[in-house]
């Protein structure tokens, strides 16, 4: 008998697995170019990949308020707090993209006090295992950057989109409240993707 695969944390709304499935194939196409042809790609370079492509569909399915992301914005940039190494492959899957007709920009950071000494917008910031989360999303409060992480309860702390890995599979989890507080509209098709789905968290 199939048992059903719990969702963790407080009381997140649990959503069918095959979305999920089906996100994974998309980023997967997204990589095609990349993948189809490399050699030797170790699981850990994959999972990068894939990750990346999460990446860069938050970024499609993410709807910007004016001013900064909306239709005065000239690019999206992508900062990455995290190690080198992802870094590196977030600069080079995302190198030439574009994302609701603007370009992509990756830039990466040492600190979150980059972010706030920065007069440039950020529209996405992943947060690697490297960086302070608590100070992260302090330092963000307010402001309409979409945050996303593989860190454990991630969506608890206050955190938008957390990726997941369930054995081979590289899912995501998101906070739709963190998202709506900043202004950022989330795609109803990206909210029918995830994992879980979890409630408004008490400052």
């Amino acid at each position: 008998m199939r048992r059903n695969r719990p969702c963790y944390g407080p009381r997140p709304r649990c959503l069918p697995q095959r979305g999920a499935a089906v996100l994974l194939l998309f980023c997967a196409l997204l990589l095609a170019g990349a993948t189809s042809t490399a050699r030797g790609v170790d699981g850990e370079d994959l999972e990068r990949q894939v990750r990346v492509g999460f990446i860069y569909n938050f970024l499609k399915f993410t709807e910007w308020p004016e001013p900064g992301g909306g239709d005065t914005a000239r690019e999206y940039v992508v900062a990455v707090y995290a190690d080198p190494g992802f870094g590196e492959a977030v600069e080079e899957r995302l190198k030439g993209k574009s994302a609701r007709g603007r370009p992509v920009r990756v830039r990466r950071i040492a600190g979150i006090e980059d972010l706030r000494r920065s007069e440039d917008a950020v529209h996405l910031l992943f947060l690697g295992s490297e960086a302070d989360l608590g100070a992260a999303l302090e330092a963000l409060r307010g402001r309409p950057v979409l945050t996303v992480a593989q860190r454990a309860e991630f969506c608890q702390r206050g955190g938008m989109i957390n990726l997941v890995k369930e054995g081979e599979r590289l899912r995501f989890e998101i906070n739709p409240s963190a998202a709506q507080r900043t202004g950022l509209r989330l795609s109803s098709k990206l909210l029918s993707l995830a994992r879980a789905l979890y409630p408004e968290q008490v400052p």
